[in-house]
């Protein structure tokens, strides 16, 4: 039994010009990863907080079905979802030290924190915030626990606001891409997430717009575009034979692909905001390939052995 499964959901446009979704179809195993890969505006952002009942944030879905492991039987209804989220699940922000007030030690925020989430006594709260430091390599746990934002480093304030992410030791983990870190310290706390769903068996669903990230942290990908899901499969084939014409712009952006004294290409324009949808293939703006009968029809999913895509005229095809 699959633990996530999404059909043909649709939400109201975000803000800041972020597409709602349009008919997102999305399946997770128990302990999968899954990569949910798209640029700013293709409505990767809007996902998070319709999962967890936020509608201010990611506005209100208005039709689907979601079928999740931890709810109690059958599909929730959009209305519910909108009312309530999904539990189980744990969406991390994408600044892991924003929670934490900078005059306040560290150890008293982390305890209260972790009670909301777990609803366990202040002692339990307090041991759990020790422990989860020391998983998450902070050494001197107890001495960062008497300190302030200000005097500690970023990277411990990050795996301080990661160890309260999963007090409460999700089955799913949602991430997107993170902001405030260097590469090194990004890194690090990749890999602890990484560690977690292979320690705990947590399934994990990435939103980024970097197609390397997925590679490092997912097995399968698929790439959304205004909202909907426009090819899937193995995150490597779908960076070394891409189908969908903007699957494939994505993959020659990526900074491995680049040659000494290269600049990389850029895709021209930028995704539809939602509000405005183009008739057809909602890429054919933007797309080098696109022919008359990319102006009329949207494309249906073609299936390539393990690799789903919706284009007329696929890559690396005659």
């Amino acid at each position: 039994m699959s633990l996530l499964t999404i059909r043909d959901l649709s939400s109201e446009p975000g803000d800041y010009g972020e597409a709602g979704l349009n008919g997102l179809d999305l399946t997770l195993e128990p302990g999968g990863r899954l990569a949910l890969i798209g640029e700013h505006g293709s409505g990767l952002l809007s996902l998070p907080a319709l999962l967890q009942g936020t509608p201010e944030a990611g506005k209100r879905i208005t039709s689907g079905e979601i079928r999740f492991e931890s709810q109690e039987t059958g599909p929730a209804t959009p209305a519910k979802i909108n009312r309530q989220g999904l539990r189980g699940l744990t969406c991390l922000p994408r600044d892991l030290g924003a929670g934490f007030d900078p005059q306040r030690r560290i150890g008293p925020q982390m305890v209260l924190a972790i009670r909301r989430r777990c609803r366990m006594s202040a002692r339990d709260a307090e041991r759990t915030a020790l422990n989860l430091l020391d998983r998450y390599g902070v050494a001197n746990p107890a001495h960062v626990c008497e300190r302030r934002p200000e005097q500690l480093d970023p990277a411990e304030i990050w795996r301080a606001g990661l160890a309260i992410a999963l007090a409460s030791e999700p089955i799913l983990l949602i991430a997107a891409p993170f902001t405030g870190l260097d590469t090194v310290r990004l890194a690090s706390i990749w890999a602890l997430i990484g560690r977690q769903c292979m320690d705990h068996g947590t399934a994990l669903l990435l939103l980024t717009p970097n197609l390397a990230e997925a590679a490092e942290m997912a097995e399968l990908g698929a790439v959304l575009y205004a909202g909907r899901v426009i090819e899937e499969g193995a995150v490597r084939d779908l960076i070394d034979h891409p189908r969908h014409p903007y699957t494939a712009a994505l993959a020659a952006a990526m900074p491995e692909r680049a040659r000494l004294g290269q600049s990389l290409p850029e895709l021209p324009g930028s995704a539809p905001n939602g509000q405005t949808l183009p008739r057809g293939c909602a890429f054919h703006p933007r797309c080098a390939s696109a022919l008359a009968g990319c102006y009329l029809e949207m494309p249906e999913m073609t299936r390539e052995q393990s690799h789903r895509y919706a284009c007329f005229w696929p890559q690396g095809q005659e």
